[in-house]
């Protein structure tokens, strides 16, 4: 030790510093990034051998379809419902999937070069949680009427998709005309019995021609939460823009460039055990890049 190193005052507000910083990492650690317990009960081979299982019994995709599979998360139905709608608790309480389910699994169906593929999703604990499937629009179907189709989608959606419409009522519906002649409907459902503040769970069905070709269940978050949510991360991405910038130029230019050259020449710079460091966490970064390389069919 040398300089200030060697005063006990240079110790003791180190290890106040330390300890003022332990207690607030304690304390806002699960404010910052909350953690989560939630009970997964499907793994992701047991959604990919369902998914398949449903879209083979269905016809939703052509044989020996590739599969893909991701759990994914609604991020911003968890950010209206922690920051105005009952807070943590409440968003505690929507992780049974009874009303709604915020995490799930999605499994895409795909053959490489084909617009045809389908979405399928679980809940955590394994039940179907609806699908989405991608039409091509030369795809041939009829011109049903808005009746005839809804018909359709409600009673596929009972029968293959175990939908129960009694906490629902129909919010709003809609159609498109394909080139082709086909015309697709969508019909939007809305849940009576639970309410998320001003956000509204909802459910959407499309029919395609005269086959249901989507159910997809959300939540309907106001547009002017997202407004002020989008203010307020600009705040904090210009705070974080800041603070790396400080971390870069304290780091690079202090640590890196300033302290290698002052141990070069002091003639104590211990390049090796360095460069073995560097090696073995390059390697660990890459295995993990390669552990998600399956993610990439997801997208």
């Amino acid at each position: 030790m040398s300089g200030i190193t060697k005063r006990a005052a240079f110790w003791v507000a180190f290890a106040l510093l330390s300890a003022i910083c332990a207690v607030l990492a304690w304390r806002y650690f699960p404010e910052a990034l909350p953690l989560v317990n939630l009970d997964v009960k499907m793994s992701r081979e047991q959604a990919l051998e369902q998914a398949a299982t449903i879209a083979d019994r269905l016809h939703l995709v052509a044989p020996e379809a590739r599969r893909a599979a991701a759990f994914t998360h609604d991020g911003a139905t968890q950010n209206y419902v922690e920051l105005e709608a009952g807070g943590r608790p409440a968003f505690t309480r929507l992780l049974s999937g009874e009303v709604y389910a915020p995490y799930r699994w999605e499994v895409r169906l795909f053959k490489p070069r084909e617009t045809a593929e389908v979405y399928v999703r679980f809940k955590p604990d394994g039940s179907v949680y609806g699908f989405a499937r991608k039409v091509p629009e030369d795809e041939p179907g009829p011109s049903l009427d808005a009746v005839v189709a809804r018909t359709i989608a409600e009673a596929r959606a009972r029968s293959d998709w175990a939908i129960d419409f009694g906490p629902y009522r129909l919010l709003e519906q809609s159609r498109v005309e394909r080139p082709n002649g086909r015309v697709d409907h969508a019909f939007v459902y809305e849940r009576e019995d639970v309410k998320l503040g001003d956000a509204r769970i909802r459910m959407r069905l499309t029919v395609s021609g005269d086959a249901l070709s989507e159910i997809t269940h959300y939540v309907h978050v106001p547009e002017a939460f997202g407004r002020r949510f989008q203010e307020m991360r600009s705040d904090n991405k210009a705070i974080a823009y800041v603070a790396s910038l400080a971390a870069g130029v304290l780091y690079g230019l202090g640590g890196c460039i300033i302290g290698v050259l002052w141990l070069l020449r002091q003639r104590r710079l211990l390049w090796k055990p360095a460069l073995v460091a560097g090696v073995v966490v390059a390697g660990l970064n890459a295995l993990a890049i390669l552990a998600n390389a399956p993610q990439a069919w997801f997208a």
